[in-house]
């Protein structure tokens, strides 16, 4: 027997909070609709209000496909309205209060999950629209309402869209180099990737593996491999495009997407990288093809890049061999 899944498999954390957000509201507008004891309270809109809150959160879990950008703004939007309604036409002083601090909940949402410039705009809408409500509220309020809920909005915005940003920061670039790390080349590989298509550009990944980086960190001590890939990434970051994506794998493994290039291209810009520091490595190439991940096309470029350690060491022993026979 199959278990009930509230919530698809698919819903991402944003629409994921937004739905307990606009549950919470939707519960609270019902709830107070069918206990307040107050004569005057706008019943039929908090009815109106929890339902749909109560629809939008469903809608936001039940999904059959991931909720886009689009349809988290007007859910946005269409909460912070609502909520503004709430604000005009509550009955009492209390109960304008309760509605205009939960603006807040909607700052905090804002400034976790949307771009600083995204969630500015929400800070800017919260005031309007609080303002709005609080000329034509029924109960009684003054302008300092205003002032503090909008000034709490927009100062929770700004903690909080810097502290995002660090965070992210930290989870997508690498502690020691500072160029993006795993996680991060996926995210900005594939929107690189997407804009190359777009132009009907192509794209190249190429794998570099530092050679003997374990006798750097033998002969010097960790310290000095540490010193050599800053060094190492700080040259090649500045000999790169903008448009160029550079990640560091782990270790001594960096990935490197490279949009519009021809295979002369791709040379061209592998001369510029040997001549950036002169540190010696081997690179394994792959054009992504069509509709192959990013990941497929990173692993034919590692089989290639072994292929080119191979040949290499081969090479090197038929000198050792060579020499050998000159000087038994």
């Amino acid at each position: 027997m199959k278990s009930l899944r509230v919530v698809r498999r698919h819903t991402k954390p944003e629409a994921l909070v937004l739905a307990v957000m606009a549950l919470v509201l939707g519960l609270g507008c019902l709830a107070t609709a069918a206990f307040s004891g107050a004569q005057d309270a706008p019943r039929g809109m908090l009815v109106v209000i929890g339902l749909l809150s109560v629809t939008i959160a469903v809608a936001l879990v039940r999904s059959t496909r991931p909720v886009g950008p689009a349809a988290l703004h007007a859910a946005v939007v269409l909460l912070t309205l609502m909520r503004g309604l709430m604000v005009a036409e509550a009955a009492t002083e209390r109960g304008l209060l309760l509605s205009a601090l939960g603006f807040s909940w909607m700052a905090v949402y804002a400034g976790f999950f949307f771009a600083a410039r995204v969630a500015y705009a929400y800070a800017l809408l919260v005031a309007v629209v609080l303002g709005a409500a609080l000329l034509t509220a029924r109960a009684p309020t003054d302008i300092s309402v205003w002032i503090t809920i909008s000034a709490t909005v927009w100062v929770a915005i700004l903690i909080l869209t810097r502290l995002s940003a660090r965070l992210r920061t930290a989870a997508h670039h690498d502690d020691l180099t500072g160029v993006l790390n795993r996680a991060g080349f996926f995210i900005e590989g594939a929107r690189r990737r997407a804009a190359a298509e777009r132009q009907a550009l192509s794209v190249a990944i190429i794998v570099i593996d530092l050679d003997d980086f374990k006798r750097v960190n033998d002969r010097g001590g960790h310290a000095a491999g540490d010193e050599l890939l800053v060094a190492l990434t700080a040259a090649w970051a500045a000999s790169l495009r903008p448009a160029d994506v550079l990640a560091r794998f782990g270790g001594d493994e960096f990935v490197l997407l490279v949009s519009g290039p021809s295979e002369a291209a791709v040379g061209a810009l592998l001369d510029r990288l040997v001549a950036a520091h002169p540190a010696a490595w081997t690179a394994g190439t792959a054009m992504c093809r069509g509709e192959e991940t990013l990941a497929y096309a990173i692993e034919r470029a590692d089989a290639r890049l072994y292929e080119a350690k191979a040949a290499r060491r081969d090479a090197v022993d038929r000198a050792h061999r060579a020499t050998r026979k000159l000087y038994p």
